[in-house]
């Protein structure tokens, strides 16, 4: 079973007995999962955002787009402060940071994912930033083995362990705009500054393969076909 990604803002996330609404995602694709959930705690402390490491999270009731957490308020109360955090490294942020984040999010997250304890790779060819807030990574475009692909609208998680299991791309034909899915094994890389995502397929692939009619998620069998025609096990 599976959900969209864009699904997650009309989630709410409990914490003790306190409902407070879910603003964004933070998606690391290399590792092909959720990171982090913003949450909104304004209603709690004025304009005021919680990052929240997707660890925390106990249990998600998809029918009623609801996820509990494993922290309680003293919890966010103790959590450090945006505005605290300087040359930090995400692999060693603590799992609850509170601020007024706003746009701000993005260049924490790609300024703290550099590790110096790991070699640098080619920044040349690929972006240091590990980690990317969901609603900046929508629109952005898409690139294949021989150009441009089309531009991310969304991604589908496992509604078991919330993993990210394909990337949903649009296309513009004809004036027409398709949806294509296409398995998150067949990611790449972000490319430097984080300004398109590099796919393991061509527009030809692209072409060929099921495509989506329709908005609603795609069923398991159809699924099933899709993997199958990029030669990936299930």
């Amino acid at each position: 079973m599976t959900v969209f990604l864009s699904t997650l803002p009309n989630y709410t996330a409990r914490i003790e007995t306190t409902d407070f609404p879910v603003q964004d995602s933070v998606i690391c694709m290399p590792d092909q999962r959720l990171a982090y959930l913003l949450i909104d705690i304004s209603p709690w402390q004025d304009d005021q955002l919680a990052l929240m490491s997707s660890t925390h999270i106990q249990s998600a009731d998809h029918a009623a787009q609801h996820i509990t957490l494993g922290a309680d308020l003293a919890d966010i109360a103790a959590a450090p402060k945006f505005t605290d955090l300087a040359q930090v490294f995400l692999d060693k942020l603590p799992p609850i940071i509170v601020g007024p984040f706003g746009n701000t999010l993005s260049p924490l997250m790609m300024a703290a994912a550099i590790s110096p304890t790991t070699d640098a790779p080619d920044v040349d060819e690929i972006d240091t930033a590990r980690h990317h807030r969901f609603s900046a990574l929508r629109g952005m475009d898409v690139y294949g083995k021989d150009g441009q692909l089309g531009w991310i609208s969304d991604f589908i998680l496992s509604k078991d362990d919330l993993s990210i299991q394909f990337l949903v791309l649009s296309t513009k034909s004809q004036l027409r705009t398709q949806r294509h899915v296409v398995p998150a094994q067949k990611f790449r890389h972000f490319a430097q500054q984080a300004t398109h995502v590099v796919l393991d397929i061509t527009s030809q692939d692209l072409a060929d393969a099921p495509q989506l009619q329709v908005d609603d998620m795609p069923s398991r069998d159809w699924l099933r076909a899709l993997h199958a025609y990029y030669r990936l096990s299930v």
